[in-house]
């Protein structure tokens, strides 16, 4: 393998899981079920990961037999800072290979990308908690190649595209 770069794009969601202000309440009757929310959400937390920069994952001269996941491993997060103590869900989104299972699809259909929490497999589309704390370490997340049979072209090169979704709790 001559080149392979990852792009992941780092978005910060705020699910529903939050308590809200206001009036809220709950009806059913035949077969239809009726929900009334209203109030204020309020939300002050910011979460910061590699200081805003893109994240880019580049191997060179890769050797295919060696391709199993378990090498090659790169950490794709540096630094991840938030404004207050704050528990996350961090998920990997993207389209999930046709080969092996939870790997991150590439452009190459002989090679795919596995996403690892310290040593602990993530699949993709799957998320995992980390408490941010000022004393905390940020999460060992870490990206490798996987190649799906070993006769793939030495100058083969590969992309992939994710996203990495980090939600609050």
């Amino acid at each position: 393998m001559k080149n392979f770069v990852l792009y992941i794009i780092a978005l910060l969601t705020c699910p529903p899981a939050y308590s809200i202000e206001g009036n809220y309440g709950v009806s059913s009757g035949d077969n239809l079920m009726q929900l009334s929310v209203s109030g204020t959400l309020n939300d002050n937390r910011i979460c910061t990961v590699n200081s805003d920069n893109k994240i880019n994952v580049e191997w060179k001269d890769l050797i295919t037999m060696n391709m199993t996941g378990d090498n090659y491993k790169q950490n794709i997060i540096g630094s991840f800072e938030c404004n207050a103590e704050t528990k996350v869900t961090i998920k990997i989104s993207g389209s999930e290979a046709t080969f092996g299972s939870g790997l991150l699809l590439t452009n190459s259909s002989n090679v795919a990308i596995q996403f690892y929490s310290g040593d602990t497999k993530i699949a993709v589309n799957k998320g995992v908690s980390y408490t941010w704390s000022s004393s905390a370490q940020p999460p060992q997340i870490s990206v490798s190649p996987v190649a799906n049979n070993q006769q793939l072209n030495q100058q083969d090169a590969f992309a992939a595209n994710a996203s990495l979704v980090i939600s609050f709790e």
